[in-house]
């Protein structure tokens, strides 16, 4: 879910797979009649479409299609911050979400289906084809940089799912009013072990993310 509170004056960019659930459980209560909450909750998914069509905003639009849509007054004067995750967990996860989410496109979930494992779909062309429903293939840089100079991340603070306790509660110590109890989280599946990727795979997701790995301090396998 992408938020836009004015109340308390921040912005939460939502990078698809990273823990969006989990911060919109924490900062959904926060909302207030001017406030938006793009997707994720039941309010937010009933207002998404309304959003999109007009002002072109939904509940994973990175950070410089809604400084666009708010303007670069209101930006500055927010407190921007998203989630990341390690991008080997990430690819995993996806894969996992799209062959189970009623919303998955049916070529693409055709596709999946085909292959005998999450390898052959790391080693297809699925990545290079497009870039997925809402842009889910992308690397997690897309969400944070601007749109003009891709080497200048555009929000305040990127937390990470594996330490998702200590950056929300870092990000809510930011904004005036916003306290974050690390209870109200549920717990989170920090690691995808079951789906072991091959040497190939690795090397594909080195390659393809490497954006990725370079800007989020995350280290690859060799």
């Amino acid at each position: 879910m992408a938020i836009i509170n004015n109340s308390k004056q921040f912005v939460f960019v939502h990078v698809p797979k990273a823990a969006g659930t989990s911060v919109t459980n924490v900062l959904a209560k926060y909302t207030t009649y001017k406030d938006l909450e793009i997707g994720g909750t039941h309010f937010g998914e009933s207002i998404q479409p309304a959003y999109k069509n007009r002002f072109g905003l939904c509940k994973h639009s990175a950070a410089s299609n809604i400084r666009n849509v708010i303007g670069q007054d209101a930006w500055d004067n927010m407190y921007k911050f998203s989630i990341v995750r390690n991008p080997y967990d990430r690819v995993i996860s996806t894969y996992k979400f799209l062959l189970k989410w009623g919303g998955t496109p049916a070529p693409i979930k055709e596709k999946l289906e085909s292959f005998k494992d999450i390898n052959e779909y790391v080693l297809s062309s699925m990545w290079e084809d497009s870039d997925g429903p809402d842009s889910i293939f992308r690397p997690q840089v897309f969400w944070l940089t601007d749109v003009n100079d891709r080497n200048k991340v555009i929000v305040d603070y990127v937390g990470k799912l594996e330490t998702l306790d200590e950056d929300l509660a870092r990000i809510m110590s930011q904004i005036e009013g916003v306290s974050v109890d690390v209870n109200e989280s549920p717990q989170l599946n920090k690691t995808e072990g079951s789906y072991k990727l091959n040497e190939k795979a690795i090397e594909k997701i080195n390659s393809f993310y490497a954006r990725d790995f370079a800007f989020l301090g995350y280290k690859k396998i060799v």
